[in-house]
């Protein structure tokens, strides 16, 4: 809920419990529960959530919350500089992308005891050839082949 006559950001202490959030100090709150309570203050950060068809691509803002029993229906109510905060972050907003990618594919693949240096003096008698199964067919031969850029796809 965004209140922005609150002056501080409150959040309901069950959706924190269990995670591992430093309290930064212990307060006593009134106005907002009925009598005053104890509660805490918690560092979260937090960013815009742009539904399921999107991503905010920038960067977490740091908001101290008051965790406390809020008799509500919300479990969050945002303070003003959080929302403007959050406001601002929301041009950062942008549709995810789905990039369709072959559902399977095989690749033969040789590998010899030298690995990185793909040197050929101590080349393996015995490759270890590798198989992955797929529609695709991308065969590579033997060390040869590949040093000579000669790779055949089918």
């Amino acid at each position: 809920m965004r209140d922005t006559g609150a002056q501080i950001s409150l959040i309901k202490c069950d959706l924190i419990d269990g995670l591992d959030i430093p309290k930064l100090c212990s307060i006593t709150i009134s106005g907002v529960v009925g009598d005053p309570v104890k509660s805490w203050l918690v560092p979260l950060k937090i960013k815009p959530y742009p539904g399921p068809q999107g991503d905010n691509i920038a960067p977490h803002i740091s908001v101290v919350f008051v965790a406390c029993d809020l008799m509500t229906d919300v479990d969050v109510i945002l303070c003003s500089s959080a929302v403007s905060q959050l406001d601002e972050l929301c041009a950062y907003n942008v549709r995810k992308c789905s990039v369709k990618t072959p559902s399977s594919w095989e690749v033969d693949a040789v590998t010899t005891r030298d690995g990185a240096t793909g040197s050929h003096d101590m080349v393996d008698e015995n490759p270890v050839v590798s198989k992955v199964q797929s529609r695709q067919h991308t065969s590579l031969a033997n060390l040869d082949d590949i040093n000579d850029n000669s790779l055949s796809a089918n």
